[in-house]
C-alpha cells in the first residue's frame, strides 16, 4: 500500500514564527513596562487619596505642625481682625489666645473631622455643605475659614475671652486649588477612580504575557524586571519634579514653600513606598534570572 504524500514544514516558517513570537513579546514587555509608573500612581491614588478614613489618617497629624499652625493662626485671626475692630494690644492678644486654640487638643480633632466631611464631600463630587471645611466654586477649590473660626470663637469663648462672642459669621474662602486648574484635578480624580483597581492588574498580565509569548524566556523575564526597575523609577523622577515645580506654583501669600513641600511630603509617602516595592521586586527578579541563567545554558 503506497505512503500518502509526506507533509514537510514550509521552509522559513519556524522562523517567521519565533520571530513574531519574538516581534509580540517586545510589544507585550513595553508596553507593560509604560504603564508600570501609571499603575504605581493610580493605585496609591485610589487606596490613600480617594479613600476617606486612609487620607484623614495621612493628612489629619498635619496640624500638629507648628508651621500648619501658624498658617491657620493667621488665617483664622485676619479674618475675625477683618470683622471685628480690636486696638493694637488686642490685636495681639486674639493671635496669642487663637494659636493656643489651634494648638489644642480639642481643635486638632475638631481638624481631623473636618477633614472626614471635607473630604467626602470632594469625592462625591462636594454637594456645597456650609458646614464643610473644603469648597468648590467657579474660582476652584478652597479653603472655607468659616468652621475654622467657629471652632476657634467657642475656644476663645470657653477661655474666658468675652468679646469673641462679638465675631460675626465669617464667610471667607481662600482658593487653594484655582478654577483652570480645577479641571485637570477633577479629570485625573475620574481616571484614578476608573483605573486605580485593575490596571496593576492589566500591566501584570502584560508582563506575564510577554514573557511567556517570548521563545528566550529567561532573557525576557530580565528585561521584565529592567522595565519593571523603570517603571518605579520613573515615579521617583516625577516625585522629585513636584517637590521641585509645585513650590514655586503656589502663591507665597497663601502658602509657604515649606508647608508646601511638607504637605506634599505628608501625602505623597505611600507612594514612595509602592514605587520602593516595585523597584525591590525589579531587583529580586532581575537577581532571580541572572542566578539560574547558567544553569539553563549549560
Amino acid at each position: 500500500m503506497n505512503a500518502g504524500p509526506e507533509v514537510r514544514p514550509a521552509v522559513g516558517s519556524e522562523p517567521v514564527r519565533r520571530r513574531s513570537r519574538g516581534v509580540l513579546a517586545v510589544v507585550l514587555i513595553v508596553l507593560g513596562s509604560l504603564l508600570v509608573p501609571v499603575a504605581v500612581v493610580a493605585g496609591w491614588a485610589r487606596s490613600s487619596l480617594l479613600d476617606t478614613d486612609a487620607f484623614v489618617a495621612r493628612a489629619a497629624p498635619l496640624i500638629d505642625d507648628v508651621r500648619v499652625q501658624n498658617l491657620v493662626t493667621d488665617a483664622v485671626a485676619e479674618a475675625i481682625e477683618a470683622r471685628v475692630t480690636v486696638g493694637p494690644l488686642a490685636g495681639r492678644a486674639l493671635r496669642a489666645a487663637t494659636a493656643d486654640v489651634v494648638a489644642s487638643d480639642a481643635f486638632a480633632t475638631a481638624w481631623r473631622e473636618s477633614l472626614r466631611v471635607s473630604h467626602g464631600q470632594l469625592v462625591s463630587a462636594l454637594d456645597g455643605d456650609p458646614a464643610a471645611t473644603l469648597a468648590i466654586s467657579r474660582d476652584g477649590l478652597g479653603l472655607q475659614l468659616g468652621p475654622l473660626v467657629e471652632r476657634v470663637k467657642a475656644g476663645l469663648v470657653d477661655r474666658g475671652y468675652r468679646f469673641a462672642t462679638l465675631i460675626p459669621t465669617v464667610d471667607k474662602t481662600v482658593v487653594l486649588i484655582r478654577g483652570d486648574s480645577l479641571v485637570s484635578v477633577q479629570t485625573v480624580y475620574r481616571v484614578v477612580r476608573f483605573a486605580g483597581d485593575w490596571l496593576g492588574l492589566v500591566c501584570l498580565a502584560l508582563l506575564t504575557a510577554g514573557v511567556l509569548a517570548s521563545v528566550r524566556r529567561t532573557r525576557a523575564m530580565g528585561w521584565t524586571a529592567v522595565g519593571l526597575g523603570f517603571g518605579a523609577t520613573v515615579v521617583f523622577v516625577m516625585l522629585a519634579v513636584v517637590r521641585m515645580v509645585a513650590p514655586a506654583s503656589v502663591p507665597v501669600d497663601l502658602l509657604s514653600p515649606d508647608v508646601v513641600l511638607l504637605v506634599i511630603d505628608t501625602l505623597t509617602a505611600g507612594l514612595g513606598d509602592a514605587a520602593f516595592g516595585v523597584l525591590a521586586l525589579a531587583f529580586v527578579a532581575g537577581v532571580g534570572v541572572w542566578s539560574v541563567r547558567p544553569a539553563l545554558t549549560a
